[in-house]
């Protein structure tokens, strides 16, 4: 199993009008998922990130122990690494 942080490109800042695609494990992988509730909560939260980091959600696909997003960002301040730690 990978765990920490994939690295980023040396060369690239993640920020402007740009797209991602993103995947989010729990931790330990465990399947937490399946419960309704867990997933509205996280996906306020995902709703929360984009609008104060400017990013578009355009898809989401939750997964028992894991979570795929595609989104956009909005404005030239729009910043990746920003939406992935809030």
């Amino acid at each position: 199993m990978h765990t920490g942080k994939p690295p980023h490109l040396k060369h690239f800042d993640y920020t402007g009008f740009h797209r991602y695609s993103l995947t989010f494990c729990t931790d330990q992988r465990r399947a937490i998922f399946h419960d309704e509730r867990v997933v509205e909560l996280v996906l306020s939260q995902i709703s929360r990130a984009g609008n104060e980091r400017e990013f578009a959600v355009f898809a989401y696909c939750f997964m028992p122990d894991h979570l795929h997003l595609l989104i956009h960002g909005e404005s030239e301040a729009a910043d990746c690494k920003q939406f992935i730690t809030l």
